[in-house]
């Protein structure tokens, strides 16, 4: 049929993809260009140009799998997690950090790193540094609600190239509030129980 369309209208078709199987059971892919040229003996022939492309098909296919579970990870993980990039601004935030912000995916992405990080806050500073020079950083810092209530939370951030060459940096945001309350009354416990003690 492909033939006979290119022979009566002399145009060629293609490019387009098509499967095949090989002698060893397994599948591969090609691109096929199909157009007519003129023998020596004035006759139609028709040429088929195949390239194999079965190393890019599979390598696009993993790409997409990586990027499910990406995507997946990133959605379901309990931690806030932000897409961001050097300069402090925000490209994607997922559920858990729009949940610990207060805040829709829009809305951190327009307040950026000036918006959800206390800026007076002297640790930010180190952070950045470390992160710059060795590509990660971890610690504590004072994070922003959209409320303007400030909270301590646990953030780890490394430097990474996405699949276009860009640098990018992921950060992992988990709010330690509570937990830095309990810390405090045990600790307030411990002080009362030591002056019981020594008096």
């Amino acid at each position: 049929k492909t033939l006979h369309q290119v022979g009566q209208t002399g145009r060629t078709v293609g490019p387009a993809e098509y499967s095949f199987h090989r002698k060893d059971g397994s599948t591969g892919y090609c691109i096929s260009t199909i157009f007519s040229i003129p023998s020596m003996e004035g006759q139609q022939c028709f040429v088929c140009m195949d390239v194999d492309n079965t190393e890019s098909k599979n390598a696009i296919g993993a790409l997409q799998l990586s990027e499910r579970k990406y995507r997946a990870f990133f959605e379901n993980s309990m931690d806030g997690i932000l897409l961001t990039i050097m300069d402090g601004s925000v490209l994607a935030a997922n559920s858990s950090a729009c949940a610990i912000f207060g805040m829709t995916e829009a809305e951190i992405i327009q307040a950026g790193r000036n918006g959800l990080v206390d800026m007076t806050d002297p640790r930010l500073e180190k952070l950045l540094v470390e992160r710059r020079e060795t590509g990660k950083a971890s610690g504590e810092l004072t994070m922003k609600r959209a409320n303007g209530e400030k909270f301590e939370a646990e953030i780890s951030s490394v430097v990474f190239i996405d699949g276009q060459g860009e640098m990018k940096t992921s950060m992992i945001i988990r709010d330690v509030t509570e937990r830095k309350k309990a810390e405090e009354k045990i600790r307030s416990s411990e002080e009362r129980y030591r002056a019981l003690v020594e008096n």
